[in-house]
Formats: C-alpha cells, sequence, structure tokens
C-alpha cells in the first residue's frame, strides 16, 4: 500500500509491534497535526521511499491549530533497507527519534523546516548524514544528544544542537 500506516490528524495513539514492509510511499506517514503519538518497537522496511514520514499535508489542520505533525516519539523502532531517507520530516515540530535502529536506508535523516526535533541514542551508520534546512521566513533546529557520532549537514537558516547530559560536546577516538 501507500504507507504501512498512516496517523492522519490524530492524537494520543499508541503504534506498537507492527511490522510494515515494502510500502510505496512510507513505513509509517504522520500528517495533518497528528500529535502526542507514541510509535514503539515497529519494523518499517523495504519501502520505495521513506521509512518515517512527517509532513504538514495540504489537508486543512483544526481551528486553531497550525497542521505541524507535534510532540510524537518515536522510540525503538527498526527502520532499514527503505530506498528513501530513513526520517523525512517537513513543517513539523517538537518530534523526538530515540533509541531506534536506522541502517541501510538511502540518504540522509532529513529535517526540513522543522524546530526543536531531537535525535537520542539512535544506532546509526558512520556514514549517515543529519541534514537540517530551513529558509529565510522558518529558522529551522535539530537537537542531538547523546549520538555517539553524527555527521551535520546545515544551510544558512537551520541550526543543530548537540547536547550531552554528562556536559560532553566532544570526544575524540584516539589511539594509544
Amino acid at each position: 500500500g501507500d504507507s504501512g500506516i498512516s496517523l492522519f490528524d490524530n492524537n494520543r495513539t499508541i503504534v506498537r509491534g507492527n511490522t510494515c514492509l515494502y510500502n510505496f510511499n512510507s513505513g509509517i506517514r504522520c500528517s495533518v497535526g497528528a500529535s502526542d503519538n507514541l510509535i514503539i518497537s515497529n519494523e518499517f522496511a523495504y519501502g520505495a521511499n521513506f521509512g518515517l514520514y512527517l509532513y504538514k499535508g495540504i489537508d486543512a489542520p483544526k481551528p486553531g491549530d497550525d497542521g505541524h505533525c507535534k510532540r510524537n516519539q518515536y522510540v525503538n523502532n527498526l527502520v532499514h533497507h527503505n530506498a528513501g531517507n530513513g526520517i523525512f520530516l517537513t513543517t513539523s515540530d517538537d518530534n523526538a527519534f530515540i533509541g531506534n535502529v536506522f541502517n541501510a536506508n538511502y540518504g540522509p535523516l532529513w529535517f526540513i523546516n522543522g524546530q526543536r526535533n531531537r535525535l537520542e541514542g539512535n544506532s546509526v551508520p558512520r556514514d549517515l548524514v543529519l541534514r537540517t534546512q530551513g529558509n529565510p521566513s522558518f529558522l529551522s533546529s535539530t537537537i542531538v544528544r547523546n549520538q555517539p557520532f553524527a555527521l551535520v549537514q546545515v544551510d544558512a537558516y537551520s541550526a543543530t544542537t548537540f547536547e550531552d547530559l554528562g556536559g560532553r560536546v566532544f570526544s575524540p577516538e584516539e589511539s594509544g
């Protein structure tokens, strides 16, 4: 199908223990203000496009809502062998990606026009790029916490902030 799981204009849903393979668009897709959801212990793999896809969409959100996907937590998921990005996020804020495994997906973990999205303690290949992209009217930000390593790309309208509960910012690998 288009996406293994679709969360549309919803909140406080738990998505647990699913296996979504060989989907065209994404393993899981969140849109039109999907918020406060917990996506935990799922497998999203072998898709023709994205593993995790978050975007505003073109449908009108609820009155008083900006339509951004927000405050969703993606925890301990296995996202692998997708033909596109492991994460493709646009116009979504304050989402957390914690303890997931991203392996053998194509392209960066890509955050576009989103604020305060957080990566924490995920397993990623050493060559995987975290790309944050904004525009002149919307500054984007991504937070990286407790990641053993991260290759980062930002543009003139974005920032990536590194946090460490132990107060460390950089720990070089040195021989001997």
